[in-house]
């Protein structure tokens, strides 16, 4: 089982480029079910080329990961 979402997030624009910080998750198999694998927050820079809106620059800053 794996899954990965992206949740709540706030975006601001500036013209044709935009800051997004933005929360994931990861989940994984755990003992008994579904378990968060890691967690924490994007922050993202987007650039807008010929009207299609792309991620320039990704960084992730983890909070967790799943011990065992």
């Amino acid at each position: 089982y794996d899954k990965h979402v992206i949740f709540s997030p706030m975006i601001t624009v500036n013209g044709d480029e935009a800051k997004v910080e933005s929360y994931f998750a990861a989940f994984k198999d755990g003992d008994g079910g579904p378990a968060i694998g890691v967690y924490g927050l994007y922050h993202d820079t987007l650039v807008k080329e010929n009207g299609t809106w792309l991620i320039k620059e990704r960084l992730a800053e983890v909070e967790t990961g799943l011990r065992k």
